[in-house]
């Protein structure tokens, strides 16, 4: 995957939408093609992981940020 650099100039609109499920999650991002899924690795319907691994199934080629209290 190739990288892009962005310097402080430029300005990148972003849009955001925040699911509560797994489920939520994949018709959200099949809806608006997000560039950036952030995803808790604790989700009410399944673990984020297998979001992960089914939004790739489903074509999502964006970057993902995975966040976890696990162990904390």
């Amino acid at each position: 995957m190739g990288r892009r650099r962005l310097d402080r100039e430029q300005h990148v609109p972003l849009r955001s939408a925040a699911q509560t499920s797994a489920e939520a999650g994949l018709r959200s991002l099949q809806a608006h093609a997000p560039d950036l899924l952030v995803v808790d690795r604790m989700l009410p319907d399944t673990d984020g992981v297998s979001m992960v691994i089914e939004a790739r199934g489903r074509g999502y080629l964006g970057l993902v940020l995975m966040l976890t209290a696990l162990g904390s």
